[in-house]
């Protein structure tokens, strides 16, 4: 019995090694190849990965008019030079105030044009004590109201051309 056990044990474990080896490697395809032709090509490595990106440095960039911006020429991470126009504001608002600043001004000059005429015709009555003096000095104070309001409309114009001038964001 022991002489079958030596003999027998050996030869048991040679056949499961031969089949084990053989017959599954061929059953689970790791020893099979695919032929092809030879072709060239472009070789392609795509990386991925997930995170936060942070910027090395960080500028803030001001304007002294506030709008809407009607071109960008610059992108993220472009390289500037001091004084170079990043952007362009949309102008129509501006030109729309300027034209309405111009139109407040041609009115504010008719209503100083009337309130010199008043004061004329009111001096005239006052000196021949026709009218009371309350009634002179109010006509008196409408005349410098209204040069008052010429001066605030020539100044809100030449503010808006201005605005309209930097109408270009610079860094």
């Amino acid at each position: 019995m022991k002489k079958i056990l030596y003999i027998g044990l050996p030869v048991i474990f040679i056949i499961a090694a031969y089949f084990l080896f053989f017959h599954s490697s061929a059953a689970s395809g790791k020893n099979k190849y695919v032929l092809a032709e030879i072709t060239r090509g472009d070789l392609e490595n795509v990386v991925s990965s997930t995170g936060t990106i942070e910027a090395v440095g960080t500028v803030e960039v001001g304007t002294q008019v506030s709008g809407t911006i009607a071109k960008v020429f610059v992108d993220f991470n472009d390289q500037v030079r001091k004084r170079q126009i990043l952007a362009i504001l949309d102008t129509i608002p501006l030109r729309t105030q300027v034209m309405d600043a111009e139109a407040r001004l041609e009115e504010a000059r008719a209503q100083l044009e009337l309130a010199q005429y008043d004061y004329q015709q009111n001096l005239e009555l006052y000196k021949k004590k026709l009218i009371s003096e309350a009634q002179f000095l109010q006509s008196k104070v409408k005349l410098k109201a209204g040069g008052g309001k010429i001066g605030k409309g020539i100044v809100s114009p030449c503010h808006t051309q201005l605005a309209l001038c930097l109408h270009s964001v610079a860094h």
